[in-house]
């Protein structure tokens, strides 16, 4: 199974990517906690991706995604965001791509069927 890291601080939407994702047969691990311990949760889950919501402070979401690259360079890293400008912002910083919310579920799962078999394609 793949299994899928998302960051996100409401906890609504949290609950509904989570349940989403499961419902295509991810593992859905959601996490609210800006104090979260990011690189131990990477090393304990071994995720496939990781939804990280752009708006966790702005620069610190940023630091988060450019201290995943650093460590597991081939970690896809996607920005969700109700940012109007985050098509255009995100690949400046490293990640891989972006999720506009509101989304609909089937963009959600094309990114996350798109970013999990990448890494199994190169196996």
């Amino acid at each position: 199974m793949k299994t899928i890291l998302i960051f996100d601080p409401d906890p609504d939407l949290l609950e509904i990517i989570c349940l989403a994702l499961e419902m295509q047969g991810f593992v859905a691990i959601g996490l609210g906690n800006l104090n979260a311990d990011l690189m131990a949760l990477i090393k304990h889950h071994e995720p496939d991706l990781i939804l990280l919501d752009f708006a966790y402070a702005g620069k610190f979401c940023i630091e988060w995604c450019r201290h995943i690259k650093r460590f597991y360079p081939t970690l896809p890293v996607i920005a969700i965001s109700c940012n109007n400008n985050i098509g255009e912002t995100y690949n400046g910083h490293g990640f891989d791509d972006c999720i506009c919310k509101p989304f609909d579920l089937a963009h959600l799962y094309a990114t996350a069927d798109r970013y999990t078999n990448l890494l199994y394609q190169t196996d």
